[in-house]
């Protein structure tokens, strides 16, 4: 499979020659597994059999041929579990190949959850990568209403959600909702999503290794959550004489054995008495052991499967940028004194029995478990937890990458270019919630001397679509992905939404209030002293609203709405309002920051025609009293209907 993958390549199929070339390594991996396992059973059944044969006649001889199948054994089982993992991976790449081809032909499908992910009982500062030490803007719910971030069926968030992880879907939850406002941030995550774009082979197997934690989302908490709270043991040097104390015994012990077997009797009293005190001090720290022994009992596969999606990491990540930050974390959680010590150290925690209660009277085989792993982690607790969130982080970026790489193949997709400048560009823009084949795409262009769009139009037109267009790409630009346009240019925007009201009863809210409250916001924008730090300084805002005030009568949504209007445009911001009220397109004549657009529609045979295309100058058309004619209502209720109509047209209306 190539490296690169240009856009003028079928993406489809690479994809399928992917997907055909692990199938041919998945098969042969198969075959190989197969021998393995019967070379495993094979010599298992040798041992026994050379055991048998020769035991009566030359001992000697059937003990070395024994442990030489034994070893011959061993190798077989070491063996097949490398084949077997090598072909679980190849099952798992075939299975993330296979979702990304869902949705290379444009289609709008769900792979993943669409849900918003909840976070853990306990947040955890050093894994915690929400909170990043850079400049962003946090959206509110408003706005994750508005741009459809959780919606049904599919969501913006479910349309970018490749994880398999909870902590990758944290991470892509957090970075949309917390749009960076930098020109720097944005472009770095932007070089590594192009890197993993044009690298599908690689992005895939690293997917591949993270979907060994599907549906350990509840495992995958508790490891983080028990790595975070690992502290030392108490009564540590009451601790360290009794492990001291337990291999003192366990010799003593060894040798009584050994001893009474050859005769000595008096030696097997002296076990039991050792037995007995071992046992009685045994009691006496059982239930302390039990309690912290406890968290790292169910840790084991879902660490086996943290280091599994490690190391594969490792080998497909890149050594520079962004990705080889990633890397050289990840690495230093892979070294073999971290993670893979750990899991190994953990596995001990699970043994049970009545083997398990013998070797804690003989030499307290909990305390020296539950020692190596408190005393493994908590020195490395950073970089374990670092490791958990750069894999959240390279989960996060993999998504990224995977919308970037399979939008592109049926929409006109770029990788946005951030100015200085105020300026808001976007050529042939359309919906990503929109299939390909059936989206519009119109161009959009805010800038200093032009910052507001008044867009008229009938309903279904295309007017809140448009907004949402607005809306959804800057925040697809700004969290370091590739916009559904074919070229976009613009500087980073803070974005503040109203277009979906509801009231709200249990707050005693109705539906005009909480508009009244939701635009507030646009009319008192955040304060330009916390942005000063942002590139550019204006920190400007990108206000969309749809039929603002429409909760109240016409005429005083009319003066409200003119009022509104013309205060932002007083301020240096940009705004799109899409409106039916034909008295704000008068603004764009006395106003030079703001101008007419409008979409058309047709009454055809068969209904309303729409084309969805943007055009210049304020609506002019009206057909709502046609359609009213074209169902069927009476001729006398159109007459008078036309008749409203014209005395409505000459009716006074507030001052302008």
């Amino acid at each position: 499979m190539p490296k690169n993958t240009s856009n003028t390549s079928s993406r489809r199929a690479t994809l399928e020659s992917h997907f055909q070339q692990t199938t041919e390594k998945r098969n042969g991996l198969r075959s190989i597994e197969s021998r393995w396992s019967l070379g495993r059973l094979l010599s298992f059944t040798a041992a026994l059999v050379w055991l048998w044969y020769f035991w009566n006649s030359a001992t000697g001889w059937a003990f070395a041929g024994f442990v030489a199948f034994i070893f011959l054994f061993t190798y077989t089982v070491s063996r097949h579990r490398t084949t077997r993992n090598l072909r679980e991976l190849a099952d798992r790449n075939l299975l993330v190949t296979e979702e990304s081809l869902k949705r290379c032909d444009g289609r709008v499908a769900l792979i993943r959850s669409r849900n918003r992910p909840t976070d853990a009982n306990a947040i955890i500062e050093e894994f915690d990568t929400a909170k990043q030490n850079r400049p962003c803007w946090s959206l509110t719910e408003q706005e994750r209403d508005d741009l459809d971030f959780y919606s049904a069926p599919v969501g913006l968030f479910g349309l970018l959600n490749r994880c398999s992880t909870i902590h990758g879907e944290r991470r892509l939850r957090d970075v949309i909702e917390h749009p960076c406002l930098t020109v720097e941030t944005i472009q770095t995550r932007q070089q590594a999503v192009k890197h993993l774009r044009d690298s599908p082979a690689e992005r895939l197997q690293i997917m591949a290794g993270l979907a060994t934690q599907r549906d350990r989302d509840e495992y995958l908490d508790h490891l983080t959550q028990t790595l975070a709270k690992v502290k030392p043991l108490p009564n540590e040097s009451r601790l360290t004489l009794l492990r001291i104390w337990s291999l003192f015994t366990a010799l003593v012990i060894g040798v009584c054995f050994f001893l009474g077997a050859m005769g000595f009797t008096i030696f097997w009293y002296v076990i039991i008495l050792l037995s007995l005190i071992n046992g009685m001090m045994y009691g006496s720290i059982r239930k302390m052991l039990q309690k912290h022994l406890a968290p790292w009992r169910t840790v084991r596969i879902v660490a086996n499967g943290v280091l599994h999606a490690t190391k594969i990491a490792v080998d497909n990540l890149p050594q520079t940028g962004t990705l080889g930050e990633l890397r050289n974390r990840l690495a230093a959680t892979s070294q073999k004194h971290t993670l893979p010590q750990f899991c190994s150290r953990v596995g001990w925690s699970e043994s049970g029995g009545f083997m398990q209660e013998l070797f804690n009277i003989f030499f307290f085989f909990d305390l020296h478990v539950l020692w190596s792993i408190v005393y493994c982690v908590h020195p490395r607790r950073s970089e374990l937890l670092s490791g958990l969130g750069a894999l959240a982080e390279l989960e996060m970026l993999a998504s990224l990458a995977c919308f970037a790489y399979e939008s592109g193949e049926a929409n006109d997709v770029c990788m946005p270019t951030f100015v200085d400048e105020p300026v808001l560009e976007m050529s042939s823009a359309k919906h990503p919630l929109m299939s390909a084949e059936h989206a519009v795409g119109n161009d959009i262009t805010l800038n200093a001397e032009l910052r507001l769009w008044i867009i008229t139009g009938s309903n279904m037109a295309g007017k809140s679509t448009l907004l949402r267009v607005c809306g959804v790409n800057c925040l697809l630009a700004q969290i370091g992905t590739v916009a559904i346009a074919r070229a976009m240019r613009l500087t980073p925007l803070r974005l503040i939404s109203d277009l979906q009201v509801r009231d709200n009863l249990a707050e005693d809210e109705s539906y005009f209030l909480a508009e009244v409250r939701h635009l507030r916001r646009l009319v008192h924008t955040p304060s330009t002293e916390k942005f000063k730090d942002v590139q550019p300084k204006h920190g400007l805002v990108l206000g969309l609203m749809d039929e603002p005030f429409r909760g109240t009568n016409s005429l005083e949504q009319i003066a409200a709405a003119l009022a509104v209007t013309e205060h932002l445009l007083t301020t240096e911001h940009f705004f799109l309002i899409a409106t039916h009220e034909q008295q704000l397109t008068n603004l764009a004549d006395r106003y030079p920051q703001a101008r007419n657009y409008h979409f058309r529609e047709n009454l055809g045979e068969d209904g309303m025609v729409y084309d969805y295309l943007l055009r210049e100058g304020p609506a002019t058309t009206r057909n709502a009293i046609r359609v009213l004619e074209r169902e069927g209502y009476p001729e006398t209720l159109i007459n008078r209907a036309n008749e409203w109509a014209s005395v409505l047209d000459t009716s006074e209306r507030p001052a302008q």
